[in-house]
């Protein structure tokens, strides 16, 4: 059985290569300089000649406030790429973990969401996600989609990091007020 991680530069998939050093099956670890996963061609190609038996899908475009300028950009490898991804477990025999985002749902809940909610995402991130879970699930490939919630770890810029270190600097932080998260540490989703 091999498998093959993209995304592997990412904080999830740093840390897939923390956990999974130590396995015996084949892993495969592509970054977006390995595989630009905007240049469709290319994902099929570079996909049937490493043949996976499972695809792990740890990238994203995650730059939420960034996708409301760059709708395109987030589209085509939240959405587009995905759906390429998809296409190819299905006709490949190929399992597909699929890695999202709990910004599919609207966040006005007072509870914590469950996978039966409704989803409704509230802007282009969101969406762009939402339609990749959606190519997902129409493509007839065996698959798990994996929600994650503010994502932290030790690996690259995260929400938690760039509060420790501007708390660091002592001056007044300001940050919203009203939304509620449940952190996931990247290396137990690994």
């Amino acid at each position: 059985m091999s498998i093959v991680v993209l995304g592997s530069f990412g904080q999830l998939g740093r840390c897939l290569q923390d956990q999974l050093a130590d396995t015996h099956y084949p892993i495969s670890y592509c970054s977006r300089a390995e595989l630009d996963l905007c240049d469709h061609a290319t994902i099929r190609e570079t996909l049937s000649r490493m043949a996976p038996d499972i695809i792990v899908n740890a990238a994203a475009y995650t730059s939420v406030d960034k996708a409301e300028a760059e709708p395109d950009q987030a589209a085509d490898i939240n959405h587009l790429a995905v759906a390429n991804i998809a296409d190819h477990c299905a006709h490949n025999s190929c399992y597909l973990l699929h890695v999202s985002t709990d910004y599919v749902f609207d966040g006005a809940a007072k509870t914590p969401y469950e996978e039966r909610n409704a989803t409704q995402p509230q802007g282009v991130y969101g969406a762009s996600k939402l339609a990749g879970e959606r190519a997902i699930q129409t493509s007839g490939c065996e698959h798990i989609i994996l929600r994650t919630s503010a994502v932290y770890s030790e690996y690259g810029a995260n929400f938690l990091k760039t509060m420790l270190r501007l708390a660091a600097t002592g001056k007044r932080l300001e940050v919203v007020a009203d939304q509620i998260i449940a952190p996931t540490y990247a290396q137990d989703v690994a």
